[in-house]
């Protein structure tokens, strides 16, 4: 067998051990299984559009279940259309190569936006997400809610839901326009009951735009208080890597009082100084809060420098995958995780 080439497959040992012949991972009672790796099968199995028994996304919760070994027999119906005794619900080392082609060749470094969060979005909660740029492809700016775009393991394949896709917004990061903060907010607006959560998440040039999204908020809520209107709060917002490559330094990391709680995870290494290929310019730095001039209000902010981390982090990839991969793209790998836990726990509180 051929070696995994997925970092979403290869960083676990367990399924590295399938892929060389190992025994399969299979449903419990069966299995006392890894748990991070079968959260790794699962996000893979959202990702790909490969649901559960329910016909829902699988929950991201490490139990190799039934809901789970049906969406592995789903993709193994898919992946051996010839074949049908292979589809027995195990992943094992046939099925984990084809699954390794299927999320494709290079780093899995874009957040699996939408799969491991779906299933707890609420009816009243309003999550809104802007990705790194998309200038590029010609989609900054542009609501890439449930489309494929440039993210497109991130928007292709968002399930609707009811509840989620009315109240979840995505957009292509810029740094050209600002369309999508304007859009983001007006989206806020609209949506925003008294009893909503305010939910963000950016990464990059993402990130960067969503503190203008706050700030924005904060001076339309001037406005809403002078007619007597609820004013908006942003329970919580996370900003990965808040980036505008050349104006990187320039960038104004004071977060609105509008905001609760700010969640910053950022390196501080441009990518150029270790990859000539990477841009330079891209990397975060610490937040500060501005308190609220209409509330008082003075975001509650964690602060956490990666840079270390998204080095050690570099040294696992080949010298040909290296092409791909910045100290700014290993950071939003390792940042993720923690990103859906605030963002799960907020939803549930």
């Amino acid at each position: 067998m051929k070696p995994l080439q997925s970092s979403l497959l290869n960083q676990n040992d367990r399924l590295r051990q399938v892929s060389g012949g190992g025994p399969p991972m299979r449903e419990l009672p069966l299995e006392i299984a890894d748990p991070d790796a079968v959260q790794r099968l699962q996000t893979a199995m959202n990702s790909l559009g490969f649901k559960g028994s329910d016909g829902q996304p699988l929950k991201v919760d490490g139990k190799y279940g039934p809901k789970t070994a049906a969406a592995v027999r789903k993709f193994q119906q898919s992946a051996f259309p010839g074949n049908p005794q292979q589809a027995d619900g195990r992943l094992g080392p046939l099925t984990i190569d084809k699954l390794d082609d299927a999320l494709g060749s290079t780093p899995q470094f874009r957040p699996l936006l939408g799969f491991s969060i779906s299933e707890d979005v609420l009816p009243n909660d309003i999550l809104v997400f802007i990705t790194g740029v998309a200038d590029d492809a010609g989609l900054g700016g542009v609501d890439l809610t449930g489309r494929a775009g440039p993210e497109a393991a991130e928007f292709s394949r968002v399930p609707p839901r009811a509840g989620f896709g009315k109240r979840f917004k995505a957009f292509g990061g810029s740094l050209q326009n600002s369309v999508g903060v304007a859009a983001a907010v007006a989206f806020i607006e609209a949506e925003f009951t008294a009893n909503a959560k305010v939910i963000l998440y950016g990464y990059s040039a993402g990130a960067k735009q969503l503190l203008d999204v706050c700030a924005r908020i904060e001076t339309l809520n001037v406005a809403r208080k002078a007619v007597g209107i609820d004013l908006i709060q942003v329970n919580l917002l996370v900003t990965n890597d808040a980036a505008a490559k050349a104006d990187t330094p320039n960038i104004s990391r004071v977060v609105a009082g509008c905001v609760l709680n700010n969640l910053n995870e950022f390196q501080l290494v441009a990518g150029s100084t270790i990859n000539p290929l990477q841009a330079p310019g891209s990397h975060g730095g610490p937040n500060t809060g501005a308190a609220s001039k209409l509330t008082g209000n003075t975001p509650k902010i964690i602060n956490f420098d990666m840079t270390l981390l998204a080095l050690i982090a570099m040294k696992q990839f080949s010298e040909q995958q290296l092409r791909f991969v910045s100290p700014h793209a290993a950071m939003q790998t390792l940042a993720h995780p923690g990103a859906m836990s605030a963002i799960r726990k907020e939803m549930a509180s």
